[in-house]
């Protein structure tokens, strides 16, 4: 296209200079012409004179060949500058023609400039959405997962509640001025402290099933053995190992008292079953993990 622009610029160049070298080529033949005719044009007063006067007056002299002369390098003079004065037009054209093509071309410049520029900034912006596409994606994932994890630890939760949680109906309390006959329930057996016999005369301790911590003169600090004890169970071999370690306590005297740790809940019914179907009253105390029992009396118990 730049090749194309410059041809059209020489082309109305060459015209410009045809023109007026045809003005001009015009004028010179036409003045020419008229100073001929001028010269060879007679006065009508001279018509009448002799026929040698009129010879001599139809020749051109030297003078009039001299002004003719004169006035075709005039002419010719006048044409060159005609020329050179269209010559410095055109290049005044071709320089405002160049300096547009150059100003057009840096714009040009500018504008591709520009345009690669935003091309990078597409390519990043384009390249920021996959990158943030794959995170949503990977998060979209990840929540996924975490909401199945969410659901399993719901579901084993509920399993776990509904596997251990008891429901029973506790019977009503009511006072009692019965004395208490400690059993402590944990590690799911039954340990007895005192002997059942003659222990409301004399009362002795059977520390086989425990651990000794201290003994110090008015306390003794005792542990179960996770080992010993009764294994309570709903079979009839326990309920009758519990008749003989009871046996020689009066019911209508004593009631029980159930010190139940945390990880027994699930035998007490079973052990309560049995202390009812032998005619004890009992009276609950729950032990949390790492709780322990001190030996004494309560001022007013409530049994069941």
């Amino acid at each position: 296209m730049r090749r194309r622009r410059a041809d059209g610029a020489n082309e109305s160049l060459d015209l410009l200079l045809d023109a007026v070298s045809n003005t001009f080529g015009g004028i010179l033949f036409l003045a020419v012409l008229i100073a001929i005719l001028l010269r060879f044009s007679g006065d009508p007063t001279t018509a009448s004179t002799t026929g040698e006067h009129e010879a001599s007056d139809a020749s051109p002299t030297a003078r009039d060949i001299e002004a003719a002369r004169r006035a075709v390098e005039e002419l010719q003079i006048a044409n060159a500058q005609a020329r050179d004065a269209a010559a410095a037009m055109g290049a005044v054209e071709t320089n405002i023609g160049y300096e547009r093509y150059v100003a057009l071309q840096v714009k040009s410049s500018g504008l591709q400039a520009e345009l690669a520029a935003r091309n990078r900034d597409l390519s990043e912006l384009s390249v920021a959405v996959t990158k943030l596409e794959a995170e949503l994606d990977s998060s979209t994932r990840e929540k996924q997962s975490l909401e199945l994890e969410i659901a399993a630890v719901h579901m084993k939760i509920r399993q776990e509640t509904k596997t251990s949680t008891r429901t029973a109906q506790l019977p009503s309390l009511r006072a009692t001025d019965k004395q208490e006959f400690p059993v402590i329930v944990r590690y799911g057996r039954v340990y007895l402290p005192y002997s059942a016999k003659s222990y409301g005369v004399n009362r002795v301790r059977t520390l086989d099933s425990f651990v000794v911590l201290a003994n110090e003169a008015d306390m003794i600090r005792i542990t179960p053995k996770p080992y010993a004890g009764i294994r309570v169970a709903q079979e009839g071999s326990f309920t009758a190992k519990l008749r003989t370690r009871l046996a020689g306590l009066d019911e209508e005297r004593f009631y029980i008292a159930l010190a139940v740790w945390d990880d027994s809940f699930g035998e007490f019914g079973v052990l309560r079953s049995d202390l009812v179907s032998m005619g004890f009253e009992y009276r609950t105390l729950p032990i949390p993990a790492g709780g322990a029992i001190i030996e004494g009396g309560s001022g007013d118990p409530f049994v069941q």
